[in-house]
């Protein structure tokens, strides 16, 4: 079974990012990642875990072997959202005068 190191490197690599890249997403330094993917520091705080896991583009739990699956997966497509619906309810949010005339339009009760 992998470790949660091996996962980190196996990631990066993945995503052809170099410890440098992945130190200034996270706000760390270069040598402190490297650390990570060597174990030698091996108490990763929840915070540093969730920001790699943002950074490598995976889950937390394929980070810590918890599940083998990189990301979740949707039960359905109603799940997922497409940029342009993300831009939509963005737009609805930012404009709370206007969204009873959209539920109007849209005919949401």
């Amino acid at each position: 079974m992998e470790t949660l190191q091996e996962r980190l490197k196996k990631r990066r690599l993945q995503l052809g990012m170099t410890l440098a890249q992945v130190a200034e997403k996270i706000g760390v330094k270069e040598a402190t990642v490297q650390r990570y993917e060597s174990g030698a520091i091996q108490n990763i705080k929840y915070h540093t875990i969730l920001e790699l896991s943002k950074t490598l583009n995976c889950n937390p739990a394929y980070l810590l072997c918890w599940t083998d699956a990189t990301c979740s997966q949707p039960e359905d497509d109603i799940c997922t959202i497409t940029a342009h619906e993300k831009k939509i309810l963005e737009a609805y949010r930012n404009n709370p005068d206007l969204q009873p005339s959209v539920d109007a339009l849209l005919n949401i009760h």
